[in-house]
């Protein structure tokens, strides 16, 4: 396993790096959020139209679906940066999750719903998890059958996150094959408000909104199955867990900032508790699986970039080691704090409470180390 990390970003991706940070630093104001996170689960986060406005919601779409072409690193710029800011907008669901699988559609679906969505206009949720089996990738009990003109859904489909404010859904039904199978799986786009569709809607622990759908004998018509390549749902996976990553990274980042200053400003004993040699210690140890988090991000990153026949084993390290490492930083950050760390109006709690989301998301630990020593076989016997 190479890893380069050597994190080197173009004029381009340098003035989207600052643009992203001087703005969210500017105007994502923390108490502004938590009143979002807490409020009605109709109350939608406000900054959507101005993400659109700078171009982010273009940014991984190809130059023919009216995108700009971005690629890993400046998806990682970005979830990095909402890491940090603990950014609710659903850039993950409606942009590289309902997005991306609409990308895989033929002209016509791209041509309806690309545009809308880029502008900012139409947002998405992606339904693939199902009760009981959110931690398996390929489980779905969900079922697509074919007549001549249309297919009929039917199951239930658990946190799909983003759900309440969606008019488009982009979810996985079964095609043929049994329920783990990897193959025969469909990716179908459905307007939320066709007949047949229920949403119960809910807040998750993180500040989002999310709903368990039902479906009961939903009518689509041949043309909203978007792919049937199983090739192409783990790409849609795989660019959402490296995502999450790079947000994670971000807000450990944040997290150990936090940190440190507290702890150089909370005094005990007539001296900051900073100076105290074990809690030195264990902020050494939270840098260090921070910084091996980011470092094994940009290798992450590069080798996907370079399409290297490493990347799929890294993407499993990285996110391994990103659950580990989160794991550790905030178990620290909130010990260092005391009680006041998981109090609603003090930030640690909340970065707390995403990080252990994302913990869940697109695979755990268990999961990553059995595809890691997969792709470790794999890449060997090549």
């Amino acid at each position: 396993m190479s890893l380069d990390s050597n994190q080197k970003l173009t004029d381009e991706q340098q003035m989207l790096s600052d643009m992203v940070s001087k703005y969210l630093s500017e105007t994502y104001d923390f108490d502004s959020r938590r009143k979002i996170a807490n409020g009605p689960v109709s109350v939608a986060p406000p900054h959507w139209k101005q993400f659109a406005e700078m171009g982010w919601l273009a940014m991984p779409f190809d130059e023919s679906d009216g995108g700009f072409n971005g690629g890993p690193k400046e998806i990682s710029i970005l979830f990095e940066a909402f890491g940090k800011h603990l950014v609710l907008e659903p850039y993950l669901e409606t942009i590289l999750l309902g997005g991306g699988a609409l990308s895989f559609g033929p002209e016509d679906i791209r041509r309806q719903y690309l545009p809308a969505i880029i502008a900012g206009d139409l947002q998405c949720a992606f339904a693939h998890h199902e009760p009981n089996h959110t931690a398996e990738r390929y489980y779905v009990g969900t079922t697509a059958l074919q007549s001549k003109d249309s297919w009929q859904l039917n199951g239930v489909k658990s946190i799909v996150s983003n759900a309440p404010h969606s008019g488009l859904l982009v979810l996985t039904a079964r095609i043929k094959g049994r329920k783990h199978d990897s193959d025969g799986i469909g990716l179908f786009v459905v307007d939320k408000n066709v007949r047949g569709v229920h949403c119960d809607d809910y807040l998750t622990i993180d500040g989002r909104r999310a709903s368990e759908i039902t479906l009961n004998e939903v009518e689509v018509e041949r043309g909203a199955l978007l792919t049937v390549d199983a090739g192409q749902l783990d790409t849609l996976l795989d660019r959402a867990c490296f995502a999450v990553c790079a947000e994670a990274v971000g807000a450990m980042s944040a997290l150990i900032s936090m940190t440190i200053d507290y702890c150089q400003q909370r005094k005990q004993f007539g001296q900051s508790i900073g100076s105290f040699q074990a809690l030195q210690h264990r902020m050494v140890d939270m840098y260090i699986a921070s910084e091996l988090s980011h470092s094994l991000l940009i290798a992450t990153t590069n080798a996907i970039a370079n399409a290297s026949d490493d990347r799929h084993r890294l993407l499993a390290a990285l996110k391994f080691r990103v659950d580990r490492s989160a794991r550790e930083i905030s178990y620290g950050a909130i010990q260092m704090h005391g009680g006041i760390a998981m109090t609603d109006e003090f930030k640690v709690g909340h970065y707390f409470k995403r990080l252990t989301v994302i913990s869940k998301q697109f695979g755990n630990a268990n999961f990553q180390l059995e595809r890691y020593r997969h792709y470790n076989v794999h890449n060997n016997h090549s």
